[in-house]
């Protein structure tokens, strides 16, 4: 099991991320629709807190928990998340951290998991939120999701 917490503010958006890769399964409900933006792996479901197929409606400044289930195509020794939305015209990275002890084996089910806070500045505003997973070594990318959330009105 491997574990990371990192708090960033980033542009407008605070993000509390914990990244759990698992050989277990998860409970957490709220299946998104996701469109995939590459990668060789598969993810076989995204979930994110109170969400519900297309519809994901955030308050501002409560945390959401999203978990997606990857299967990797080849074995890696570290791997590595990237988070990142568009707002306005330009890209904010929100995450881009290499995960310590995060080998994975091929054909295994592994569950990511971080954890989104939106600030109140992002209120009516509708948002894409993508997330990779790649190989450190050779930069082999497993999986890219992205799904769209909308910031509430405090």
């Amino acid at each position: 099991m491997i574990t990371l917490s990192s708090s960033v503010m980033t542009g407008n958006m605070k993000l509390l991320a914990i990244v759990l890769l698992a050989v277990v399964g998860s409970a957490l409900g709220g299946v998104v629709s996701y469109e995939r933006c590459g990668g060789v792996g598969t993810l076989t479901q995204l979930r994110v807190e109170t969400c519900n197929g297309t519809s994901c409606r955030l308050n501002p400044g409560t945390p959401y928990l999203a978990e997606g289930d990857l299967i990797p195509s080849t074995a890696s020794s570290q791997m590595h998340l990237r988070v990142t939305t568009t707002y306005f015209t330009g890209e904010l990275v929100i995450i881009d951290t290499d995960l310590d002890n995060s080998s994975v084996q091929p054909g295994l089910t592994y569950v990511i998991k971080f954890t989104i806070v939106p600030n109140d500045v992002l209120a009516g505003s509708t948002l894409p939120i993508r997330a990779s997973i790649s190989d450190v070594a050779s930069g082999r990318v497993e999986i890219c999701a992205h799904f769209q959330v909308f910031i509430n009105f405090p």
